[in-house]
């Protein structure tokens, strides 16, 4: 991984044991449509059944809050596999988006994601929010990392990892 990612990424490594090889690379400006077409994929199936997806508003929210500068790219078997994005609030981090293509799931990248989040965290004794649906499978993954439940919104859930 570059020098040039934020310091939080420097705690994210691949999981050795796991048969997957991936890495995090910094976004470039063409990257957006492909991080924009994963969210859709990801999202829609998961807020539709609820009657919270809603197509324009979620895209202009996407947009508006997407920052080249916190969003890393998921490479895997040299092609792109997923994106995160990572706000640092000053009071600690803010995992605003992470997504994989449904062939990378469930293979130990989002875990290895989070464990160096957390590491980061506890380094720096900072913590860590984020929001998920619900309905998301992703949510019994977060909760088993030590993230706890802070609010409910409609669709949303808030969940929080702080420091012990």
């Amino acid at each position: 991984m570059s020098h040039s990612v934020p310091e939080w990424a420097r705690f994210i490594e691949p999981d050795p044991s796991q048969p997957v090889h991936w890495r995090l690379r910094r976004a470039k400006e063409n990257d957006h449509p492909f991080c924009e077409r994963l969210y859709v994929m990801t999202m829609e199936p998961l807020l539709r059944p609820l009657d919270a997806w809603k197509p324009a508003d979620m895209l202009e929210k996407l947009r508006s809050s997407f920052r080249l500068s916190d969003v890393l790219v998921v490479v895997a078997d040299q092609a792109d596999a997923g994106w995160l994005q990572v706000t640092d609030d000053g009071s600690g981090l803010i995992l605003n988006q992470m997504h994989l293509l449904p062939q990378w799931r469930a293979r130990g990248i989002g875990s290895s994601i989070l464990d160096g989040l957390i590491a980061y965290a506890r380094h720096h004794r900072r913590r860590i929010a984020l929001s998920v649906a619900h309905n998301n499978r992703a949510r019994a993954l977060y909760e088993r990392k030590g993230f706890s439940q802070v609010a409910r919104e409609d669709w949303r859930l808030d969940l929080e990892f702080v420091p012990r």
